[in-house]
């Protein structure tokens, strides 16, 4: 399972922008929300991201990571 950590560089599944993780926001049984900053224009946003179990499919995988990442304002 991925664990983020302060820093990471990570691309959406959606849009195709870059994230930069900055602090934690809160975490729930389905995955993580952090404060992140768009590359691209250095604005601030949320984003979710899902947990997903080690024990699905590569089908289940793909899936989950390219809605991944859902942005919030």
């Amino acid at each position: 399972m991925f664990f983020p950590k302060v820093g990471t560089i990570l691309q959406s599944g959606t849009d195709r922008q870059l994230y930069c993780l900055e602090q934690p926001i809160g975490e729930g049984e389905q995955g993580f929300v952090w404060q992140a900053r768009r590359l691209e224009d250095e604005s601030l946003v949320a984003l979710k991201l899902v947990k997903i179990p080690p024990y699905t499919t590569p089908e289940e995988r793909t899936r989950a990571h390219l809605g991944q990442m859902e942005e919030a304002l």
